[in-house]
């Protein structure tokens, strides 16, 4: 075996092990987490409650028709 056998051998290694550490990682972060499991949410994260907002009609104001211009007339 050559340096440059026993060179490639060693990177090979390096990144089997690498390989299998970012799969470790993957499997017990998607265990611990509490959103599915993704990379960008914190594994204690919960959701906050959705707020929803209603747009009524304003006092005072009529629907405009469609082409009508509100600005100030070209005249």
């Amino acid at each position: 075996m050559t340096a440059q056998d026993l060179i490639v051998l060693l990177l090979v290694a390096a990144a089997g092990a690498y390989l299998a550490r970012v799969a470790w990682q993957s499997i017990a972060r998607r265990r611990a987490s509490a959103c599915g499991g993704c990379s960008t949410c914190p594994a204690g994260a919960q959701e906050e409650p959705v707020v929803q907002v209603t747009i009524g009609h304003l006092a005072g104001s009529a629907p405009h028709e469609p082409g009508s211009h509100d600005g100030p007339s070209a005249d």
